[in-house]
């Protein structure tokens, strides 16, 4: 162990000696921007990193500053070249200069920025997300659809009140041959983090009333081209590459394509232009119409001359052979008088004949139906004959048969029997015990006499009824 002692101080001054020595020049270094902050006083503040390119992980972190007389040149620089704002999650080549303060530690000072290596990241971060929408069969999805021959409902993304959108709904509103549009706005936020959680969310509020579209348009408002880096997003992607409705993009800007872009159904510069196109659509159908209308016309007026000259032929021989036909049916026509003269004296001839023979068929047929006449008339006296001798068979024992129930019904057959029978003092026969009341007198007749009895109680019950004799 060294007996040599250091203060910290020391120590720190020994290493920025070292690394200021060491790295005496600018060098150029590549590194993603984790985070950026714009102080008060001007300055820019970033916190670089770098990941490992397959598993993510980091591999470096440093701080580095640009200072605010560098900061909004090398801003404007950055912006102007890529059309991308500086910000969080761009992939940067930045000349610095290496730093080691006693208080505060490494850091790097940012005297440059190289925004040709910013394109080419961003330019192989597109490749590597269209490769993957190829692989996955998406990327030419939304291209294949049919486009509505007048796409007239129309579901439009974009941020509320943006110039843009503005612009859009002026010139579908006010086209020169006033077409009619049905627009419905989805409101989403079109530049930023927040764009691939709001543009998904409105895809799917689009979706959920598909239904009542025909094609959707996503369109960003005017202003400074940034910010781009939202639309080569492969979320986004993904969800328009596969939606069921043909997708227009106008998102403002005329350098490279994003990923948005290219999965689209047609990509068109600015929303006015999207506009243009949906118009173009319904003037294409107009023009298709009138070209139709007058090739139908044409072709209805080569048919009416055609069948005109057709009709005039047509009447010139009609009426030479109309003379001809005349004649052949006079012709005819005497023929046929002579032939019905000829065919009449005949058929008189023949009914005549007939009327001689009248009188002997009128006889024979009478005689025969005389005759038929008897027979039937015989058959039915005997049906009749044996009907009778039947009939009164019939009734005969009917008569026996009611005549052996009034013997058996005969009054003194029942007393026989066993049964009573009950008058009161008149002589009336008393049917029921309703027919009694307490005191009264009635007479019983029994087979060999008759009882005189005066009722002292009856049992409606049915039980035998109390009495005594006179």
């Amino acid at each position: 162990m060294s007996d040599q002692t250091v203060s910290l101080s020391e120590l720190n001054d020994s290493i920025k000696t070292l690394l200021e020595g060491t790295f005496d020049f600018p060098l150029w270094v590549t590194a993603e921007i984790a985070e950026m902050k714009e102080a008060a006083n001007g300055h820019c503040y970033l916190d670089l990193l770098e990941k490992a390119e397959k598993s993510g992980k980091d591999l470096a972190r440093a701080r580095a500053t640009i200072w605010r007389n560098t900061y909004p040149l090398l801003k404007a620089y950055f912006e102007e070249t890529t059309g991308q704002v500086l910000g969080n999650g761009l992939k940067v080549m930045l000349l610095v200069e290496v730093r080691f303060h006693s208080l505060y530690g490494y850091s790097l000072n940012v005297v440059d920025i190289n925004p040709s290596f910013t394109l080419g990241e961003m330019a192989l971060q597109r490749e590597k997300i269209l490769k993957e929408l190829e692989e996955e069969g998406v990327l030419e999805l939304n291209k294949q659809l049919d486009f509505p021959l007048l796409p007239q409902r129309i579901a439009v993304i974009s941020s509320e009140g943006a110039a843009g959108y503005e612009d859009f709904l002026n010139e579908l509103t006010n086209n020169a041959w006033h077409y009619h549009f049905q627009v419905k706005l989805f409101p989403a936020v079109m530049q930023g983090e927040k764009t691939e959680s709001s543009v998904v969310a409105a895809l799917d509020n689009i979706f959920a009333q598909i239904d009542d579209f025909d094609v959707v348009v996503i369109i960003r408002g005017g202003g400074a081209k940034l910010d781009l880096s939202a639309f080569d997003n492969k979320i986004i992607a993904e969800n328009v590459a596969q939606f069921p409705l043909p997708v227009l993009v106008g998102i403002g800007h005329t350098k490279d394509q994003t990923v948005l872009d290219i999965v689209s159904y047609q990509s068109l510069k600015t929303p006015t232009a999207v506009a243009d196109f949906l118009i173009q659509r319904f003037r294409e159908q107009d023009e298709n119409l009138q070209e139709l209308q007058e090739n139908l016309q044409v072709a209805v007026n080569e048919i009416l001359m055609t069948e005109q000259q057709h009709l005039q032929e047509f009447y010139f021989t009609f009426k030479s052979g109309v003379g001809f036909r005349i004649q052949q049916e006079k012709s005819r026509l005497s023929q046929f008088q002579n032939n019905i003269r000829e065919q009449s004296l005949h058929l008189v001839a023949m009914e005549v004949q007939q009327l001689d023979y009248l009188p002997e068929k009128v006889k024979l047929l009478i005689h025969t139906v005389f005759n038929q006449k008897e027979r039937l008339l015989e058959n039915y006296f005997d049906t009749l004959k044996r009907s009778t001798h039947l009939t009164m068979e019939q009734q005969k024992q009917q008569l026996d048969n009611l005549s052996e129930k009034v013997k058996i019904l005969q009054p003194e057959n029942l007393l026989k029997r066993g049964y009573h029978l009950i008058t009161d003092d008149s002589g009336k026969i008393i049917k029921g015990i309703e027919q009694i009341a307490i005191d009264d007198t009635v007479q019983i007749y029994f087979t060999k006499g008759t009882v005189k009895t005066k009722v002292i109680d009856k049992q409606i019950s049915g039980d035998d009824l109390v009495h005594s004799n006179d």
